[in-house]
């Protein structure tokens, strides 16, 4: 049996339709010798879904059910399942380019240095500009991964990353500790491969369009606008703390607080204020005390 060359990971949660539809997009692609694996933390899907997954009989499709939910945790199972040296995250509710993972592969055999590749992630309403995300000392992101210009960068988005397993694994894997919608995960590994002396490409030409479906996957743990969702602090103040050095870790917290509290309107400014409050405490006591997830298939 032929070894793959790269192993396409889709960790998924609660999505129906959308998700055959990525998963065939996958099994379309251009590049030929890959594993698609779908870690599957549903309960329990419709018909429709079950009935389609079933009818799947591609040889390099993987299937496996696993829990509990937790988006990071279930890729640690990925990069402990795959097969092949290199693992592409992708999101499950995504349109791909043909070429998508051909151009991953390219990048990491244009430039032997780099542990991660980073794809574009056009969505709807969303600016396209040159410059690709970047975190400042602050872990404050500049940039978009919706950007034109390939270069070196220290961040790369979850639904469209590739990442060599060995060091992965040895930066510790994804920290799970990002409980609920896991915001920031990625980042969060994305700047620990950069501070074990790795190196991170941005790629425009391994691109592909989020859905952003409105069930399932993350959406179906956050409601509202992002800033107004005590998780979004949680997590967000986690890897503040976690990220930046102690010397800028006032200012870094005063940034954001300024950001996402100082708005007009008392009762949204004091909503926010009292959610950042709680999600830095939350943080602090969580990287002292969090657990971490640790996903298994589910016979």
């Amino acid at each position: 049996m032929i070894t793959p060359d790269i192993c396409i990971a889709i960790p998924t949660y609660n999505r129906e339709e959308v998700l055959i539809d990525t998963i065939h997009g996958v099994l379309m692609q251009t590049y030929k010798n890959l594993e698609l694996l779908v870690v599957d933390q549903t309960l329990e899907h419709k018909y429709e879904t079950k009935d389609a997954l079933e009818k799947i009989k591609d040889p390099r499709f993987r299937y496996i059910k696993a829990g509990p939910p937790s988006l990071p945790a279930a890729r640690n199972f990925s990069l402990r399942a795959s097969k092949a040296p290199i693992v592409l995250f992708l999101d499950d509710d995504v349109v791909l380019q043909p070429d998508m993972v051909a151009w991953h592969l390219k990048t990491f055999e244009d430039f032997p240095d780099v542990s991660a590749v980073g794809g574009r992630v056009l969505q709807k309403d969303f600016p396209i500009k040159k410059d690709v995300l970047k975190f400042d000392d602050f872990a404050v992101s500049h940039g978009v991964f919706t950007a034109t210009k390939a270069s070196y960068t220290n961040a790369f988005p979850g639904g469209n990353h590739s990442i060599i397993v060995k060091d992965a694994l040895k930066a510790g894997g994804y920290d799970t500790r990002f409980y609920g919608n896991a915001f920031r995960e990625e980042s969060d590994m994305s700047l620990r491969l950069i501070n074990s002396g790795k190196k991170i490409y941005y790629e425009p030409r391994a691109e592909l369009l989020h859905l952003a479906a409105h069930y399932g996957g993350v959406e179906s743990r956050v409601k509202g606008h992002i800033y107004d969702n005590r998780l979004f602090y949680r997590n967000e103040l986690f890897f503040t703390i976690r990220n930046v050095k102690k010397s800028h870790t006032i200012r870094a917290l005063h940034r954001k607080y300024s950001e996402y509290c100082k708005v007009p309107g008392k009762k949204i400014r004091l909503r926010r204020s009292v959610y950042f409050f709680e999600g830095l405490i939350a943080a602090v006591w969580r990287q002292v005390f969090g657990v971490q997830i640790i996903t298994k298939e589910i016979k």
